[in-house]
């Protein structure tokens, strides 16, 4: 029997339909377990604190306090200005979006345009 384009595409699609049960199935069982430990965080936290502790040794492990921090640009013309203002423009990434590069007659120096085709696969109305 020769492969066809239908036999290729039918398989495809019943191997993403599988992924596709695979990634739900997984994102639920995960769900019930990630709220669990959340939960057993808080508690840590709060026997952590309770004896003014920043970490309590146990036989099973350690749990500790960690410091995490994080940033968001809530108002981008505020922060572009104190950008220019200090002359920090290492406070930005270096990347550079898509759009901006197609939309311009050439490309801006120091950046590299790659583009290519792959195959996607729709599946027929059903």
């Amino acid at each position: 029997m020769a492969v066809t384009i239908d036999h290729l595409t039918k398989a495809y699609l019943e191997r993403r339909d599988t992924l596709s049960a695979m990634n739900d199935a997984h994102t639920l069982n995960t769900a019930t377990v990630k709220e669990e430990m959340q939960k057993l965080e808080t508690a840590l936290m709060f026997k952590l604190d309770e004896q003014g502790s920043t970490s309590a040794k146990t036989i099973y492990g350690t749990p500790y306090k960690q410091k995490w921090e994080g940033t968001k640009v809530k108002d981008r013309e505020a922060f572009f200005a104190w950008v220019k203002e200090n002359d920090r423009f290492d406070a930005l990434p270096a990347s550079c979006t898509k759009t901006i590069v197609l939309e311009e007659d050439e490309l801006p120096p120091g950046i590299e345009y790659t583009s290519g085709y792959k195959v996607n696969v729709r599946s027929a109305a059903k």
